[in-house]
């Protein structure tokens, strides 16, 4: 016997990897794009200088992650981790998702096989029983992993099941981390909506207004952790990098985006968060709550221009040191934050009328 559940495998507006797990199940059924498009709208930049979204992050992570999929999913967290196998069949056969943490040391097709013990998270969506396999994605594995369709047998995946298990024990905030994600393994099962679902257009008017605020955050009588005591919010974010970071790299460390490649790879959530602002931009238009013309998604265009330009500018000075590079990046960054809040007071005008019954 054989059954494969559906993916999503086209969604690349969210790139975390548990992220990216999670709506590759749900954006499988088109009923649940209403929620998706009232969600990760407002940007968040952490003390490392990492670009996140508000949605899953700030103070409590683990509660504003269960807040956020509530609405559509349900997890069974697995309690008996001898009989990991038949428990993922079983929740296949009834239409529902394995979450699952594995050691990558024992996957194939990855960096870390069979040299580091590394825990990650998949999704398991499918087996074929006469095979002995399961149907998986995991973001680390494979060169384009949503375009392939990778398998794992029975037995190794109870193998990376089961070492992940006895690893991650001797690393508490790994586990802890992993544990808050429904770890180390979660059965996933999708809400169905028992009625049509329109957009909630005041909680899209609302992260487009929290965004156009801006501002900072840092946690009372927390431990200081990263490059910077806060978190920048919304529009801040692009004074994060061309104010904060300049600063960092000027007066503390100049190596700091050699030394910590995610800084540069995180700025593409910039990109990411306007092309998803475009898209649902388009399909609020197409069901007919907005209207927006031409200028709007061209500007969002050449938004993403500056973005990706200005990105391309602080890899440069991580490869180079040389101070022209970073003034360039800083410079298309100023000019993106400039153009962004134009474009976000108009999608908050928009939004709002269309509150009104104003379209």
């Amino acid at each position: 016997m054989e059954k494969i559940l559906p993916l999503n495998r086209t969604n690349e507006r969210v790139n975390e990897c548990w992220t990216t797990l999670r709506l590759a199940a749900i954006l499988s059924d088109d009923s649940f794009l209403p929620w998706f498009v009232e969600k990760f709208i407002t940007l968040r930049l952490n003390t490392f200088f990492h670009t996140g979204y508000y949605d899953m992050s700030l103070a409590d992570w683990g509660v504003e992650y269960y807040y956020l999929y509530d609405e559509v999913l349900e997890f069974k967290r697995v309690t008996d981790s001898k009989n990991i196998v038949d428990q993922l069949i079983e929740t296949i056969n009834q239409n529902g998702y394995g979450v699952i943490h594995w050691d990558l040391f024992h996957i194939t097709n990855n960096l870390y096989y069979e040299k580091q013990h590394v825990g990650h998270e998949a999704l398991i969506y499918g087996y074929d029983d006469q095979r002995k396999e399961f149907y998986y994605l995991d973001m680390l594995v494979g060169n384009d992993p949503l375009s392939t369709v990778e398998k794992i047998s029975f037995d190794a995946l109870d193998r990376a099941f089961t070492s992940y298990i006895e690893f991650a024990k001797g690393d508490p905030m790994q586990y802890d981390l992993h544990m808050t994600i429904d770890g180390p393994a979660s059965m996933m099962y999708l809400k169905k909506p028992t009625i049509v679902r329109e957009p909630k257009l005041e909680r899209i008017n609302y992260a487009v207004r929290r965004s156009l605020n801006g501002g900072i955050y840092q946690e009372v009588n927390a431990p200081s952790f990263g490059y910077t005591p806060f978190q920048r919010i919304g529009i801040s974010v692009y004074e994060g990098y061309y104010s904060d970071l300049t600063r960092v790299l000027k007066e503390e460390n100049k190596n700091l985006l050699k030394e910590d490649v995610n800084i540069c790879y995180s700025m593409y959530k910039l990109l990411e968060c306007k092309n998803g602002l475009l898209f649902r931009l388009n399909y609020l238009e197409q069901h007919q709550y907005i209207r927006m013309g031409n200028d709007l998604p061209n500007e969002l265009k050449d938004l993403c221009h500056l973005i990706q330009n200005g990105r391309t500018l602080y890899v440069k000075y991580s490869l180079t040191l040389q101070d022209k590079y970073l003034e360039q990046a800083n410079d298309h960054f100023k000019r993106a934050e400039e153009l962004d809040h134009h474009l976000l007071t108009q999608v908050k005008d928009l939004t709002y009328h269309a509150r009104q019954g104003l379209i």
